[in-house]
């Protein structure tokens, strides 16, 4: 009889120590889902939406697709969209063709600038420029040839956006591969 109890106490053990993984799996798979953008880390989350709280979104200086070097802060008269890539990251190759359409939905009311992380060995400027033109993309790119914008916004992951007013403000970021469904969330948190 006391074997039978231990048994049955083991059992229940087991059974609700699976039914808690199944709920944590759950809470856990639900918020990585729909969390990927959020205001939670920026003033734009306080409901008196304080300015005074907003992170400033670092400058950088990239260069063009006309060779020269220019600073993120020159897009900042509109609100901007940047997102850190490279050509052989399957989810920012995948995520290309949404930010293509909001690109064209949008036209320039929203600067949309794809960061190429340009090491120089892995991820060459001619390996990038071939890939844009051969997929037809038409937003900005810009080169991180000098890594200069993976360090000041401290890229360890990519693809990594970031979703800035047109005060230079950065409202919200989002990491991994963004949909259609949550770049447009994005916009319509930085576009008033």
């Amino acid at each position: 009889m006391d074997k039978r109890i231990k048994v049955v106490i083991g059992i229940g053990v087991f059974v609700l120590i699976m039914a808690g993984s199944v709920f944590a799996y759950s809470m856990l798979k639900d918020n990585g889902n729909t969390d990927r953008i959020n205001k939670s880390t920026t003033a734009a989350a306080n409901k008196d939406d304080d300015k005074s709280a907003s992170v400033k979104a670092p400058d950088f200086s990239a260069r063009d697709d006309a060779g020269q070097m220019v600073s993120l802060s020159s897009f900042f008269d509109k609100p901007t969209i940047i997102s850190f890539w490279t050509t052989w990251c399957p989810n920012c190759r995948k995520a290309m063709p949404d930010f293509q359409k909001i690109h064209e939905e949008m036209g320039d009311s929203v600067n949309i600038v794809m960061v190429n992380a340009t090491d120089g060995s892995q991820e060459t400027e001619t390996k990038a420029r071939k890939y844009i033109k051969d997929n037809g993309y038409t937003f900005k790119v810009l080169y991180d040839i000098n890594e200069d914008a993976v360090y000041k916004y401290r890229i360890t992951g990519i693809p990594d956006t970031y979703f800035i007013d047109a005060d230079g403000n950065i409202i919200t970021r989002g990491s991994g591969q963004l949909n259609e469904e949550l770049i447009k969330k994005g916009v319509d948190m930085i576009v008033k």
